[in-house]
């Protein structure tokens, strides 16, 4: 009997794209964007980079594709600031437009921005398939932006990549129909490349602290941008208050959405007044980073300064009552809402014992890895 050779299709490269807006987005995109242009994935994924233009000031945006190496976004939608619907319409007219143009057979979502939401909803109305990177948090707060934005891109997406143990737990809870991913959590992936240059003793964080006269583990680094805690002169206050509790200087790097209201509820001159209080430009993210691991803490609304600070295992006193990283709460975050005597309490506490370091891998694997192989395997 003779020999049969048989044929062997050869499959065209999968094109996927990957759709981010937003700071906390492209950390995680630096890893993953890295993984695809290895020689492996050469030939068999072909990824491109759409940047919605939610986040668009040099110092949100550019800054991080720069230091992270993140190439060069494909696309920029340019949809700018805006009320949540007018942004969120302007991107899915923007993407949909794209993908009737160029249409990707996967498109990657990243947390829960609008940027997340509005690509969630037009690939699904086209029939791609969507990967939601960052599945399965939930802070339980629906009046959170964050919380409908993710619940819905969860239930829209069918690879489900989930950060931690109980990203996991969530969703076996609600039982979408995408299939559920343990990755690991992309943003420590990048800050363990960087840590070396953080470190207090090395040349570049030596420059960091210089500038701002800072003293290693003797000052407090705190940012604030959610409405819920920025856009009401009454929660203002409160914050001005808790910076006014804290005994050691203190660097704000203050977000334009935050000064904008500080200056609309005639607050501006109240924070000139805490003289320990430097108020600076929004900083680059290697120098926020920086003064992050160095800092003796960090007081944040942030949902990505809290993961940073406690993988840099610098303790975190997160000014929410609730928060959507449930395990960060056991490795040195802190939960404060607005109150200036619960921020008293956890800075009384501060140096007890040594926070530990968060787990960020999955059985080894790096997230990057674990993503990309599971993507490899739709071709």
């Amino acid at each position: 009997m003779a020999n049969i050779k048989k044929n062997r299709i050869k499959r065209k490269a999968l094109s996927v794209v990957s759709l981010v807006g937003a700071r906390p987005q492209f950390v995680k995109l630096a890893p993953l964007a890295q993984r695809f242009a290895t020689s492996r994935y050469q030939g068999k994924i072909n990824h491109s980079i759409i940047h919605s233009g939610q986040h668009y000031a040099a110092d949100l945006s550019a800054v991080f594709f720069r230091q992270l190496r993140i190439p060069k976004p494909d696309l920029n939608l340019r949809v700018g600031s805006g009320l949540h619907g007018e942004m969120t319409a302007k991107m899915i007219s923007g993407l949909e437009k794209e993908f009737v143009k160029n249409r990707p057979d996967v498109l990657l979502i990243y947390g829960d921005t609008n940027t997340t939401l509005a690509g969630a909803i037009v690939a699904s109305k086209m029939g791609i398939e969507i990967a939601h990177i960052e599945s399965g948090l939930r802070s339980f707060d629906m009046t959170m932006p964050e919380e409908v934005n993710r619940r819905v891109s969860d239930h829209l997406s069918s690879l489900l990549f989930c950060p931690t143990v109980e990203s996991v737990k969530n969703l076996r809870r609600e039982h979408p129909s995408g299939e559920i991913i343990r990755s690991g959590d992309l943003m420590f992936e990048t800050l363990v490349g960087l840590r070396p240059i953080l470190n207090a003793s090395g040349v570049p964080a030596q420059k960091v602290l210089a500038e701002y006269d800072l003293q290693e583990k003797s000052y407090a680094l705190f940012t604030a941008h959610r409405p819920a805690l920025v856009d009401k002169r009454e929660t203002l206050e409160k914050a001005l208050k808790i910076l006014s509790a804290l005994k050691m200087p203190v660097v704000f790097p203050v977000h334009p959405r935050t000064l904008a209201s500080l200056k609309k509820n005639r607050l501006l001159g109240a924070l000139k007044k805490l003289t320990h209080v430097r108020v600076v430009a929004p900083l680059s993210y290697i120098e926020n980073l920086t003064l992050a691991a160095n800092a003796k803490v960090v007081l944040t609304d942030s949902g990505g300064l809290q993961k940073e600070a406690v993988f840099l295992r610098t303790p975190c006193l997160t000014m929410r009552d609730v928060s959507e990283w449930t395990e960060t709460l056991r490795y040195g975050n802190h939960l404060v809402g607005h109150s200036v005597a619960r921020c008293k309490d956890v800075l009384r506490s501060l140096g007890q014992s040594k926070a530990k370091q968060m787990p960020w891998k999955v059985g080894g694997a790096k997230p990057s890895e674990i993503i990309a192989e599971r993507i490899l395997q739709l071709r």
